[in-house]
């Protein structure tokens, strides 16, 4: 799927909302927002549409290399505080990752693996 933030097509909800409501098949979502921009309006509507639609998902904070060491607690806690109060289908523990470093790949990998019964 194409992401929803900065590049994002214009009908990006639009386009989404067929695709998770019609794959029945779908086990998890990965919402991967921008640990050195903190939660934003987009992904809050990305949220929204997991929760509508009864979708299994897990947050994946990306980029965490790039944020300050006290922005990037500052967004988890916000994220976890989202998690915690705003939503239902979201895996309680949101991952920390960065493709620069490779930090928190192998342990999202192995959940990946998990839910996917590959594991």
């Amino acid at each position: 799927m194409p992401g929803y933030g900065y590049h994002a097509p214009k009908d990006f909800v639009d386009m989404v909302e067929p695709y998770l409501n019609s794959r029945h098949n779908l086990k998890r979502t990965f919402l991967l927002l921008d640990a050195s921009v903190g939660i934003t309006e987009l992904d809050k509507i990305a949220i929204d549409m997991c929760e509508e639609f009864g979708i299994p998902y897990v947050i994946v904070l990306t980029k965490a290399d790039r944020a300050a060491k006290g922005e990037l607690l500052k967004c988890v806690v916000k994220v976890q505080e989202v998690i915690e109060r705003q939503t239902k289908g979201c895996f309680p523990q949101p991952f920390l990752v960065s493709s620069l470093h490779f930090w928190g790949i192998h342990l999202l990998r192995c959940f990946i693996a998990h839910v996917s019964g590959v594991l």
